[in-house]
């Protein structure tokens, strides 16, 4: 999930980018997931920084990623965009924190 703020170049990038990073960061093949996110996080950013210099945009971006490992879900997010999960009437709900 991408949101935009004052143009859609940082999204679209964000979109372009993200899950090709993530998917081929080294530590996703090594079953890492937390330091995929991470890295496909920094790579994508240092990306859409160069562009941005280069074709001298100034918009922005949230991201929200999921990713789901067997019964692991794996929450990554940039900027003010969170993820809210919950069960409903789920005798045993846990809060979960970052």
């Amino acid at each position: 999930l991408f949101d935009y703020t004052a143009g859609l170049n940082t999204a679209t990038i964000a979109q372009s980018e993200l899950l090709f990073n993530f998917v081929t960061a080294e530590s996703f093949q090594k079953s890492d997931f937390t330091a995929a996110f991470h890295s496909a996080f920094d790579k994508t950013d240092k990306c859409i920084l160069e562009r941005a210099v280069k074709s001298r945009f100034r918009d922005g971006s949230t991201a929200l990623a999921v990713f789901i490992d067997g019964r692991t879900l794996y929450v990554a997010n940039a900027g003010d965009t969170e993820a809210v999960l919950g069960v409903r009437h789920h005798p045993q709900l846990k809060s979960v924190s970052r």
